[in-house]
């Protein structure tokens, strides 16, 4: 196929103007009138790929006027990765666009996880520099299409996975999924070929990654050693894949809106309002379902799916449940716990550094002091299990947040006795595992309130707390 702006200009207008914005007579104006106007961002390493794809928006600059910038992320793992970064720097400054940097250190703890490494600091940092709504396009093509496919079904992947790369989806990472960023893949039907054809045809420049030719790396092993032979007996192999992971798409979506129904019908609040699956509910589902669900369920909170070694497990043991057990499963750096008739996700705040803002770490709790001033909203230590508490008291008292002081009693009422903290938490229906992590307010050396869950009776002041 010839590559051209044409090509870039349908696919902006497919995904981003007719479902995202305003209506108009043409692209150029849906993008100007749009009340979300979304920045487009080249994602730019300087191999092929990305440079023919940073010279296409050019061309639809020139031609629609729709602007854009570019990003490249500095891994600093090959010895030539400063001089990449000073030409793409160059290229941008000539062609007025501009180069969002982006510096990250990775510390190689094996071969074989490296890649898994560079990429998750790679869309971390990204993440950081791009505003919310932010389109990141990157310069994916029809053979990087044909390696995921490939690499998903070796290591024993199922519909999910082989339906591979979409064109356009969420951001990978988290922070990128809270700024509500995109990633769009313009270039996911198009064969390599055409790209390097077209890079030719416009005297392009570009670099080549010394790395790339490591075979040690399982997706060049699969770009180097086993697509030529797919190809050579197969020529349209990679439209057929790629045709393939469409269609599969197609039946991941429809299965979704089915699984859907039995999923909301699950999901219930926790503490804290924390999104949680009904145990009782879920049981009352096939196995199949259950499944299902609870691949959604953590799919849509952290962006990766269950191991099937960890989903079997945590079936069997919650169609085994006993009232004392207490399951805890790792996912990723979270965990699936239960707490009574509650499933939760949540992150290891129990193993975490508690970071404060004087820059020491420590995982005591007990420790852990700040003072705050009355009616502004201040940032609580990394890790915490909340970000930002704000005490309403009057101005000439004390305010100070501290931790996990469990011995301390506490009258919720006046009508009742006192309580030792742990056990009112417990009350409260807060699990063991954040307990420790709820802030609790000191009035002028006083327990006055336990985060916004209560305020004591013994309270002598008049005093409001709000977290988030």
């Amino acid at each position: 196929m010839n590559l051209d702006w044409q090509h870039l200009h349908s696919f902006v207008e497919q995904h981003f103007a007719k479902q995202h914005f305003i209506k108009q007579h043409t692209l150029e104006s849906e993008l100007e009138h749009a009340h979300e106007k979304p920045d487009f961002v080249v994602a730019l390493s300087g191999g092929v790929d990305s440079i023919a794809l940073f010279h296409l928006f050019l061309q639809l600059r020139e031609n629609t006027g729709i602007n854009f910038s570019a990003i490249h992320v500095n891994h600093g793992l090959s010895q030539y990765a400063q001089q990449w970064q000073d030409k793409l720097q160059v290229l941008c400054d000539q062609k007025d666009v501009r180069l969002i940097v982006q510096q990250v250190s990775i510390q190689a703890q094996s071969r074989t996880s490296l890649e898994q490494q560079a990429r998750d600091a790679r869309y971390q940092a990204i993440a950081n520099a791009l505003n919310t709504h932010s389109i990141l396009f990157t310069g994916h093509h029809q053979s990087d299409q044909m390696e995921t496919f490939l690499l998903r079904l070796m290591r024993g992947s199922g519909l999910t996975g082989l339906a591979s790369m979409r064109e356009v989806s969420l951001f990978p990472h988290l922070a990128g999924r809270q700024k509500q960023l995109k990633l769009a893949r313009a270039l996911l039907s198009v064969p390599k070929q055409s790209i390097v054809d077209f890079a030719k045809t416009h005297d392009l420049t570009w670099v080549e990654d010394d790395s790339n030719s490591d075979e040690a790396f399982d997706r060049n092993y699969a770009r180097l050693s086993i697509l030529p032979q797919l190809f050579k007996r197969w020529p349209l192999a990679g439209k057929s894949i790629n045709t393939s992971t469409i269609l599969l798409q197609q039946e991941l979506d429809l299965l979704n809106e089915y699984v859907e129904q039995d999923y909301l019908a699950c999901l219930a609040k926790g503490f804290n309002q924390q999104a949680v699956l009904d145990i009782n509910s879920l049981t009352d589902l096939s196995l199949s379902k259950q499944k299902a669900v609870v691949r959604m369920f953590v799919y849509r909170q952290i962006n990766t799916y269950p191991a099937l070694t960890i989903l079997n497990e945590l079936l069997q043991q919650i169609n085994n449940l006993n009232p004392d057990t207490n399951i805890h499963l790792k996912v990723a750096d979270s965990f699936l716990k239960t707490h009574k008739t509650h499933l939760y996700l949540v992150n290891d705040l129990a193993n975490a550094f508690i970071k404060e803002a004087n820059g020491s770490s420590t995982r005591d709790l007990s420790a852990v002091e700040l003072m705050v001033s009355s009616g502004k909203w201040s940032v609580l230590p990394e890790n915490m299990l909340y970000k930002e508490i704000k005490v309403e008291v009057a101005a000439e008292h004390t305010a100070v947040i501290k931790w996990a002081r469990f011995s301390e009693m506490f009258q919720p009422h006046k009508n009742s006795g006192h309580k030792k903290l742990n056990k009112y938490l417990k009350e409260t229906g807060c699990p063991t595992w954040w307990r420790d992590h709820i802030p609790l307010v000191y009035i002028n050396g006083e327990l006055a309130a336990i985060a916004d869950i209560a305020v004591s009776a013994e309270c002598k002041y008049k005093v409001s707390v709000e977290v988030r």
